[in-house]
């Protein structure tokens, strides 16, 4: 079963929740997807909600929960009986929030073979990927490799520029960066969290090519305390 194809723009789920507890009391701040859609993922967290259009206490009350990408989704509480159990409706979930007027699938397609006349291709794999890129870009577009300088001669060949585009840390930069996602303006796209005890594996996963967002490994400070190294892998 595939959850969201590339003719769906919204995958409509009504879930019910066996409880005791009220509503207001068992989603808060709102549902995490990852109970929603048990066996799929990993999805991105939920931040907090938005558009509550009442206590979360009654039929047809609504509102909108942010995930941790940026992106949102609806949710409605269809049924409640108090005591017992209640169920909601989630809708608009779209594929982490890309923001993005077309989707490839790219485990059932090729994308030179659906795409081109692309101004500007960021490649952020490298090898075969870049070399395919070439033939997508329109006359006098850009290929901009996070990963290995692009070659001038098929650059030359295509009628396009290629670019290698590099970074250096900078602390005051830095700062202000964590700032930005501090206040809930920036969302960076967690795949996972791993112990370090498991950087191999979060080395091999990050080179699959197939991680959504970045991996992050947990170190333990010396009061035992958790803090999290620098994410590693592709974007």
């Amino acid at each position: 079963m595939t959850m969201i194809t590339k003719n769906d723009v919204t995958v409509p789920v009504t879930v019910q929740t066996r409880t005791a507890l009220p509503p207001d009391r068992a989603c808060q701040p709102a549902v995490a997807l990852s109970v929603v859609f048990k066996g799929w993922g990993p999805f991105p967290a939920v931040r907090g909600v938005r558009n509550q259009t009442g206590a979360w206490d009654h039929v047809g009350v609504s509102r909108n929960p942010i995930l941790s990408d940026g992106s949102m989704a609806t949710e409605k509480l269809t049924d409640y009986t108090p005591g017992h159990s209640f169920s909601y409706e989630v809708t608009g979930f779209t594929n982490y929030g890309l923001g993005a007027d077309e989707l490839i699938d790219y485990t059932t397609q090729r994308f030179e073979d659906v795409t081109r006349s692309i101004d500007v291709v960021l490649d952020t794999i490298g090898g075969d990927i870049q070399e395919r890129s070439w033939q997508v870009l329109k006359k006098g577009g850009i290929l901009v490799s996070l990963v290995q300088p692009p070659s001038e001669n098929k650059a030359k060949e295509h009628g396009v520029r290629g670019i290698r585009l590099g970074a250096r840390a900078n602390g005051r930069e830095l700062a202000e960066i964590a700032k930005i996602v501090d206040a809930g303006k920036l969302a960076p796209v967690i795949d996972r969290i791993l112990p370090l005890s498991e950087a191999r594996r979060a080395h091999e996963l990050s080179q699959s090519g197939h991680t959504r967002g970045k991996i992050v490994l947990r170190v333990k400070n010396g009061d035992g305390t958790s803090a999290y190294t620098q994410s590693i892998g592709r974007v």
